[in-house]
């Protein structure tokens, strides 16, 4: 029955919407914030009563809350990933998760390191004489004393390997941050490139256009000027043609000191 439900909920997951991924990955992301949040005050209060209390018997009860809790933070954070569709923002998420993980990870060891330092002790019998009773106080503090001084060493080492793990993944991260800031600049630029040769076609187009309007408006004055020329000499050779046209007389100079008039005569 319930491999049934699960391939009818991978099918309903496959038929998502884009709108109603993104709500499913909305509820999933605020669930696993709950979780994360839950599963944080559950470790306190764990730390605290192993702090406390030597009796398994007393640590358990929170201890199997913890381990529930944190079987569905697994689980949550499993489903978000799945339905995340970018391998990018997938690797960043899981990296970003598992930073806090790694201190749940510390907390589990150490309650394992706890009981099985604790689980070793025998039960101490009430009937027992009160000098044995009193010894076995004793002898049970200073070894309680020496597994605590233990445990908060191992618990050390396992923090300072969890904080080393996580500035390997922020180191990650930043380095994608990087490359990702360098390919949106270099994508500026192109881009710039692109616009600055764009403009520069335009005013060249501008320019040529600018001097072909130069040498046609040059080439209209050429024509006009010889047109002028043409209507000139037409007029000189009609004034030649026609007899009734007064004789050309030309410019008179001196020459000398002496005038002289040149007078061209047609008959």
């Amino acid at each position: 029955m319930d491999d049934k439900q699960d391939i009818v909920d991978e099918q309903r997951e496959r038929t998502l919407t884009e709108k109603g991924l993104e709500y499913t990955l909305t509820l999933k992301q605020a669930e696993r914030s709950r979780l994360i949040k839950v599963l944080t005050v559950t470790s306190n209060d764990l730390q605290t009563l192993m702090q406390r209390s030597t009796d398994p018997n007393e640590v358990k009860p929170t201890y199997s809350k913890w381990l529930s809790e944190y079987e569905e933070l697994l689980n949550i954070h499993d489903q978000y990933q799945n339905l995340t569709e970018n391998p990018s923002e997938k690797q960043l998420d899981d990296a970003w998760f598992q930073e806090r993980h790694d201190k749940f990870i510390s907390s589990k060891q150490s309650a394992q390191q706890w009981f099985s330092v604790n689980s070793q002790k025998p039960a101490r019998s009430v009937k027992s004489h009160r000098s044995s009773r009193s010894g076995s106080s004793r002898s049970s503090s200073v070894s309680s004393q020496i597994s605590m001084a233990k445990l908060k060493e191992e618990q050390r080492k396992a923090e300072l390997l969890a904080r080393e793990k996580s500035l390997e993944e922020k180191k990650f991260i930043e380095e994608e941050k990087l490359k990702l800031r360098f390919k949106e600049e270099a994508l500026e630029i192109k881009t710039e490139l692109q616009v600055t040769d764009a403009k520069t076609r335009v005013i060249e187009e501008l320019e040529r256009s600018k001097l072909e309007d130069q040498q046609l408006e040059q080439i209209m004055v050429k024509d006009k000027q010889s047109d002028k020329v043409d209507n000139s000499q037409k007029d000189t050779e009609n004034s030649l043609l026609n007899p009734t046209v007064p004789a050309f007389i030309p410019e008179v100079k001196k020459d000398a000191g002496s005038l002289r008039q040149v007078q061209i005569v047609i008959p």
